[in-house]
């Protein structure tokens, strides 16, 4: 049955670990979605539809996520995000976190969509490979994909 109750696992030093804590969600997530969590705080989403019975206890108590990870949000956390291997060296180019063109793209969909624009790029130039995979990932989402 679906619900809008998940349980998640905090991230800390960029490992999602320690005990499950049990969250509402006003999202459609997926098991392994980063999710902000409240300002400052990372989780990674354990189970999605966890049943009602299992927050009934603390239910008024408990809290509902932030929402999913956005490009934006990682500011500059090299190597504690999910997009380091779509990035530049640190400050070097493509720097997603800093490029205003994802702002509103989730982490998640950022990397789909850079695993499908990189098989359609036939050079071998670690930079110019990342460059142009943020410059399709941008453009397939200015046609609304």
């Amino acid at each position: 049955m679906k619900t809008n109750v998940i349980k998640l696992k905090f991230i800390n030093q960029g490992i999602a670990q320690g005990k499950e804590y049990i969250y509402y969600s006003n999202n459609d997530v997926e098991v392994g979605e980063t999710v902000n969590i409240e300002e400052g705080k990372r989780g990674v989403i354990t189970q999605i539809n966890v049943p009602l019975s299992e927050i009934e206890p603390f239910k008024d108590k408990a809290k509902t996520i932030l929402g999913k990870l956005k490009v934006e949000d990682m500011d500059s956390h090299c190597g504690e995000c999910g997009l380091i291997d779509w990035c530049g060296e640190p400050y070097e180019l493509p720097y997603l976190c800093n490029d205003n063109r994802f702002n509103d793209t989730g982490v998640e969909k950022y990397k789909t969509m850079a695993e499908i624009s990189k098989t359609k790029l036939d050079t071998e130039d670690y930079n110019e490979v990342l460059k142009a995979i943020s410059d399709d990932v941008f453009k397939r989402l200015k046609e609304g994909e």
